[in-house]
């Protein structure tokens, strides 16, 4: 009797309460603010005829010059359509600002499969206190592998070759492409997932 009196008694001491837990889910917004250049160096462009997923357009065979070469037909595989091979601020293109990466002659038809290949070890984010965040830096950015990787570009509609010509326009998403590592930039930095759209129109 003795034993249950004690154990009502630690039981009605501490008596739980509880709360209602929500949880909601939000994207950290870019730090525009805190950022002075977003500095990508795009080494090419490349298009086929065939859709491609994601890891289509990642793997990249062989050297740069070998991809750049091997293939000149886009039925058969990717073909070089743009070969920039330079250091771009993105920052510098917004509002409708636009940089001409290139252009080539290919067979008419509708391209399903473009990708952008990117040079990370040479790509950088320059803070406004002058921080440089790269790949081997810390505060740096996780690129989601090293060197040149192949990005996919997402079309809103296959791109149709036109014999008067077509231009493509690649955007950029820098504000859903890069994610922070923690509360602020300068802390730890950036994570690299990228969003980059292309949409085209005839040239008339």
């Amino acid at each position: 009797g003795a034993l249950l009196a004690t154990l009502t008694g630690c039981a009605d001491s501490t008596a739980a309460t509880t709360g209602r837990l929500s949880v909601m889910l939000t994207d950290a917004p870019f730090p525009f603010g805190d950022v002075a250049r977003a500095d990508m160096h795009v080494v090419r462009i490349d298009a086929r005829l065939a859709e491609s997923s994601e890891a289509e357009a990642a793997a990249l065979e062989g050297t740069a010059d070998d991809a750049e070469l091997e293939n000149h037909d886009p039925r058969r595989g990717w073909v070089t359509i743009a070969t920039p091979d330079r250091l771009i601020d993105l920052l510098a293109l917004q509002n409708g600002t636009t940089t001409n990466l290139g252009q080539v002659v290919l067979p008419t038809g509708r391209y399903r499969g473009f990708r952008l290949v990117l040079d990370t070890d040479r790509s950088s984010v320059t803070l406004t206190d002058g921080t440089v965040l790269q790949g081997n830096a810390q505060p740096g950015i996780v690129w989601p592998s090293a060197g040149r990787t192949g990005v996919k570009l997402n079309l809103a509609q296959s791109v149709n070759l036109v014999e008067s010509g077509t231009v493509l326009v690649v955007d950029f998403d820098l504000g859903n492409s890069f994610v922070l590592r923690g509360d602020a930039i300068t802390e730890n930095g950036l994570l690299f997932k990228p969003v980059i759209r292309a949409s085209a129109r005839d040239v008339t």
